[in-house]
């Protein structure tokens, strides 16, 4: 794996969750602006790529959504699996950025795909073209990730506001807003995967 950087390689997320790595909790505020936004409905199907500890995927099956979560790390898919069961959810551990996809991801089968803080360790042409299969004609692929220019110098994560610009090209509808005063949270809604 010459040239792949470390963060997207599954040895190094279950590093990172081994420790106890904590990331940004799911809160009341996100999951309204979610809902507000997405809209999702009962009876949906949503996958939530890079679900962690699977707090969020958790909530979407609460919301009567049929979900999946889909992580790198094996550790954190297991521990996910037992914090969280659900009739309406399962966890599958699975490398977005070298595997084959799932076979549960027909095209067209899928609402709501959720990359929450995810989208900076994906490879992003592929992940959207594969997006762009799974989601149905009206299906949303909800983004949130920090904004590179917003972030301390030793945080390195998050995309170029040139980049999110570029997220909505081929898609029929585009929202973005913010998490955080200062814009360095941005959340992006895809509606309307296009050809």
């Amino acid at each position: 794996m010459a040239g792949v950087p470390p963060t997207r390689r599954p040895g190094y997320w279950d590093n990172v969750f081994a420790i106890g790595t904590q990331f940004r909790p799911v809160s009341e505020d996100e999951l309204g602006l979610f809902r507000a936004h997405v809209r999702p409905e009962t009876g949906m199907t949503a996958i939530d790529v890079g679900c962690g500890r699977g707090d969020f995927a958790h909530t979407m099956a609460e919301w009567g959504l049929i979900a999946t979560g889909y992580d790198f790390s094996t550790l954190v898919v297991k521990e996910a699996a037992e914090a969280f069961p659900h009739p309406n959810l399962r966890y599958r551990e699975h490398d977005f950025n070298s595997e084959p996809i799932p076979n549960d991801l027909a095209p067209g089968s899928v609402d709501i795909v959720v990359c929450r803080l995810v989208m900076a360790f994906l490879d992003r042409a592929r992940f959207l073209t594969d997006v762009r299969r799974w989601l149905r004609p009206t299906g949303v692929l909800h983004v949130m990730t920090p904004v590179y220019e917003k972030q301390p110098e030793t945080a390195h994560r998050g995309i170029r506001e040139e980049v999110i610009a570029r997220l909505g090209d081929g898609w029929a509808e585009t929202t973005r807003y913010n998490l955080c005063d200062d814009g360095c949270l941005t959340a992006i809604v895809l509606r309307g995967p296009q050809g």
